[in-house]
């Protein structure tokens, strides 16, 4: 029998339920994506919009609604400030470490954008 495992997007098998509403969401959930549960830090809410940071610390902006679709909160990890502020560190050495020549030109405002953002959001 002749398997493509290319043909499934989930490494476990298992899909996790959908269990978010847009009014528990909070700063500093860890979510984890339903099909290839790879995690990210909810780090900044910004009236339809969240900023995910994940371990790599790249930061992704996407809307809420988009958001209670592909993500789940696991009952085992914990919510706490501490990790949007551990998100931020993570997004500025991401940041810091990127050599590419738009960015180093500084013609990547988006990235300083989300990292303001998150900074005010932390912080408050």
């Amino acid at each position: 029998m002749n398997l493509n495992l290319a043909t499934f997007p989930h490494r476990s098998g298992a899909v996790l339920n959908p269990n978010l509403t847009p009014e528990n969401i909070r700063l500093g959930d860890i979510l984890t994506h339903r099909y290839d549960h790879h995690k990210v830090v909810v780090a900044c809410i910004d009236g339809s919009h969240l900023l995910l940071v994940d371990k790599d610390g790249r930061i992704s902006r996407q809307r809420i609604r988009r958001v209670i679709g592909r993500y789940s909160r696991r009952a085992n990890d914990i919510h706490g400030r501490n990790n949007a502020r551990l998100a931020l560190v993570k997004a500025v050495n991401a940041l810091d470490a990127d050599t590419r020549f738009l960015s180093r030109m500084g013609l990547r405002m988006a990235q300083w954008v989300y990292l303001d953002n998150i900074y005010h959001a932390v912080r408050h």
